[in-house]
């Protein structure tokens, strides 16, 4: 299992100011204020927790509702 998180530019369609507001978003002080260094941690901590309780509870559920042609 793989978690993927886009923490991407982001980009504004609005006309005339779209490309004002897409620039000011995806500077390296808004980047700094939205996307704390703290939140990567989080995210560790939340991946690390979710693939935890999954594998506990998927084998379980694959077992029960997997289909006479999954190969199992």
């Amino acid at each position: 299992m793989l978690s993927r998180f886009w923490l991407g530019e982001t980009s504004f369609k609005v006309p005339i100011v779209g490309p004002l507001i897409t620039a000011a978003m995806n500077s390296k002080t808004a980047r700094k204020i939205m996307l704390p260094d703290q939140m990567g941690l989080a995210l560790l901590q939340h991946c690390s927790e979710e693939m935890n309780h999954l594998a506990s509870i998927l084998p379980g559920l694959f077992e029960k509702f997997a289909g006479p042609n999954s190969g199992a």
